[in-house]
């Protein structure tokens, strides 16, 4: 069970961090791992002021969802100082998911209601959208999931090194619950967070998941092939 640089030098959880996270910016210098498309500051930092602040809008749920489905024009983003979304994007969902999400009852419900609703109210979206904006919802309480933050708490747990494929099991709304559950028990043991109420650690648990992020790219076919990172 370990975390290792691209030349296989072993990191502790915290160097982890250190070493992974800068790489998910733009505007920061490192860039350990190929092919990551980073994220503009501008963009996250949005994101941040709607994780604290709550979803106050469909303009907030459109940049939510632009941002989780790749779908934020980043160097649009930094030429303009502001959000500039993908050319000819667009959706039909962001009126229906604000209706709900302005309601008060999602914070009165368990989260896999509220991911069970989410996904029954609009076409196509599936677990790992719904528990993004549960993510949002619940201000943090709940861990944001994607398919690099899995791989590399993967690799920690089977001791794999960067480099080497790991294949990714697709999750479905049966056995997302049990994952999400388990990916979250992952976290807080492997980084000695204080609670699984993740609102409680904010700026620690996302500096976690922009490193996972990085890191899980080491172990896609595509980064295996250009020589991983």
């Amino acid at each position: 069970m370990a975390f290792y640089k691209p030349d296989g030098e072993l990191l502790t959880p915290g160097e982890f961090v250190d070493y992974y996270e800068p790489c998910y910016f733009r505007c920061r210098t490192p860039k350990h791992v190929k092919n990551v498309k980073t994220s503009s500051c501008i963009s996250e930092t949005k994101i941040e002021r709607i994780l604290e602040d709550g979803i106050k809008s469909e303009n907030d749920v459109k940049i939510i969802l632009a941002w989780k489905t790749g779908k934020i024009n980043h160097t649009k983003t930094i030429e303009s100082n502001k959000i500039q979304f993908a050319d000819n994007w667009k959706t039909d969902k962001i009126k229906i998911l604000y209706k709900y999400i302005s309601n008060d009852a999602p914070l009165e419900k368990d989260p896999d209601t509220v991911r069970s609703e989410l996904m029954k109210i609009t076409d196509g979206i599936g677990p790992v959208i719904a528990q993004t904006f549960l993510y949002f919802i619940s201000k943090g309480k709940y861990p944001i999931y994607d398919k690099y933050a899995y791989l590399a708490l993967k690799a920690w747990a089977d001791d794999t090194r960067p480099g080497i494929e790991i294949k990714y099991p697709e999750p479905t709304e049966e056995n997302f619950s049990k994952r999400i559950i388990e990916y979250t028990d992952d976290i807080v043991s492997v980084f000695s967070l204080e609670s699984k109420d993740l609102s409680k650690t904010q700026y620690k648990y996302r500096r976690i998941d922009r490193a996972l992020w990085v890191y899980g790219h080491c172990f896609t076919d595509a980064q295996r092939s250009c020589g991983c990172c």
